[in-house]
């Protein structure tokens, strides 16, 4: 009987409470005042209750070797949300922002990130569509 009611109180949690991992790529239009080319990276969306953590890797654009990382948090209200993002590298730094939608079928998300490099500063318009990681 103890299983019973602790496999109900499960199957009671309501899905936005529970992590939930969304997995694509951030397509990114090139930024040639600061010699940033277009990319396509695979990046990551966690919600976690009304939490919604973004995080994707910063590749050297010729090793095409990681050197960085961008991540940042918004709060989900409604199905909508805002995230601002911060990556740091080789004394660089990349700033986001990004708004979306949050579903339990897909997260899509637009926005535009800011390259402040040694070699010039550049804005790069940028857009995703995430799907819920499987298994």
């Amino acid at each position: 009987m103890r299983y019973l009611v602790i496999a109900f109180a499960l199957a009671a949690t309501p899905a936005a409470a529970q992590n939930v991992v969304y997995q694509g790529a951030l397509n990114c239009e090139a930024a040639p005042s600061a010699n940033i080319q277009a990319s396509n990276a695979r990046a990551t969306v966690t919600r976690t209750g009304n939490q919604v953590l973004f995080e994707r890797p910063i590749y050297n654009q010729q090793t095409r070797q990681m050197i960085g990382r961008e991540s940042g948090a918004g709060t989900l209200d409604g199905g909508r949300f805002t995230i601002q993002t911060e990556g740091n590298f080789g004394g660089n730094t990349m700033r986001g922002r990004y708004e979306g939608t949050l579903s339990d079928a897909e997260v899509k998300l637009t926005g535009t990130r800011q390259w402040t490099l040694r070699g010039g500063v550049g804005n790069q318009p940028c857009s995703a569509t995430f799907r819920p990681q499987r298994g």
